[in-house]
Parts: C-alpha cells; structure tokens; sequence
C-alpha cells in the first residue's frame, strides 16, 4: 500500500478568528515494502522491539520550530488489533559516520489500537527541530498494555521509502538492535537498502479569517492515545 499525507487536512480554529494549519516539513512516504525490527524481548517489566532510524533534514528555515507530529509508517501483519505503545526519540547526527549520536529527546505512547494493516503511526511531540540533520527512531512496545504479548508485537513491521519528497537525507535508515528505552549512539544492527517512511509536521497560524468555530478533520482517523512525555503530548494513527 502507497502511504502518504498530502491528503491530510488539519485546520482548528482558534479564539481570535484566526486559524493554524499542520504544515509538512519532511516526508517521505513508505513504497509498499516493510522490515521487521531486528530485535524482541524484554524491557525491565513489558517487552520492546529494538528500533528503526531514519536521517531527516528538514525543509530550510524551520530550526528552533516545535515539531507538531513526528510519525512513522507502519504495518501490523497479523490477524489481529491490539493496543501499543510507540516510542519516539530525536538524536543528533554526530555518532559514528554521521549516525545517530547524542540523545536528544525520547518518549513513549499510551496504548495505540493497531488493526491489520497499514498506516502512519505519530506523537504530537513539541521537541525543537535541530539545526541540520539529525535521526528519528522509533519501537514499538508494551508497557501499558499488559495483554499485548511479545508474539504481537513481533507481526509488526516497519515501511520502507525510498526517497523523500519533503526536506532530504543523506544516509539509508538503519535498524537498531538494543530494545527499550535507548541513550546516546544506539547499538546498529544492520543498514536498510533504503529510507525509512516517515514524517515531520510543525503547526504554523494562518493569515486571519472571518471567525468561525469548529474543528474540522480531512483524510484522518483517530484511533488513540496519549504521548506520554516529561511535557506531555499525544499519539494516534492515520490509515
């Protein structure tokens, strides 16, 4: 299945008749293919799978903006919906060969409802967007979802893309091979022949409108969760 967001419309309006608008920054759309993490197993007290990385540069200009929605493709080949949780992280890309270095920042999701299938998982994060390139990585786990079992999430997969149509990158996504939660310069378990599909949004004010009220929702389906941060965020999913 070929993902994309460009169908996506997010519009709220706000107090003062103004609008804001989630704008993409980086995106590169997954091209049908799937990876399965490289590793499965016990994090301290729920099960993790080990991570993908994917190296983004975003559009110029947007350095020091919040990032609004950090999202990665994702497929679940079993026959089965269960809940999940989506860790997120943001390195910097000064580990060895430009790889993911210095942690940056990094979180998890409550429960997500996974059906089979295909989608774009994201967390509304608020991190800043580093100057540069820099690395997204994302795993799935369990933590609040007891009755997920380990087998679950091993149906889980990755997307694959090949070559983004928003901002640019300059190395292959790779697949990480520690599982849980991860600090500086991530264990690498192997190099993707190509890109991992994923996307940045920020959320930036229109120009003025007459007022209206609403909140009005184009090509996306919500099916969960809270992004569970220092600071507090969301999660969910769009097919």
């Amino acid at each position: 299945m070929k993902l994309g967001i460009g169908s996506f419309a997010l519009l709220l309006t706000i107090a003062n008749g103004a609008s804001a608008s989630a704008i993409d920054v980086f995106l590169d759309s997954s091209n049908g293919q799937t990876v399965a993490p490289a590793a499965l197993g016990p994090a301290g007290s729920f099960s993790s799978t080990s991570w993908v990385f994917g190296e983004v540069d975003t559009l110029p200009g947007h350095a020091g903006q919040l990032m609004y929605a950090n999202g990665v493709g994702v497929t679940n080949v079993g026959p089965d919906t269960f809940d999940l949780s989506l860790y997120a992280g943001v390195w910097a890309a000064d580990g060895a060969g430009g790889g993911p270095g210095t942690l940056l920042d990094i979180a998890y999701s409550n429960p997500i409802s996974l059906p089979p299938g295909s989608f774009f998982a994201f967390v509304y994060s608020n991190w800043v967007i580093p100057s540069g390139d820099f690395w997204l990585g994302f795993a799935f786990a369990n933590p609040l979802s007891p009755a997920t079992t380990a087998a679950e999430l091993g149906e889980l997969r990755f997307n694959e893309a090949n070559a983004p149509s928003i901002g640019t990158t300059s190395h292959a996504a790779l697949l990480g091979s520690a599982v849980g939660t991860l600090g500086n310069n991530p264990a690498i378990s192997s190099t993707l022949p190509g890109d991992n599909a994923q996307f940045i949004q920020i959320y930036a004010p229109d120009a003025p409108e007459p007022a209206t009220t609403g909140l009005l929702l184009g090509g996306l389906l919500t099916l969960g969760a809270l992004f569970r941060r220092r600071k507090g965020s969301r999660g969910t999913l769009a097919e």
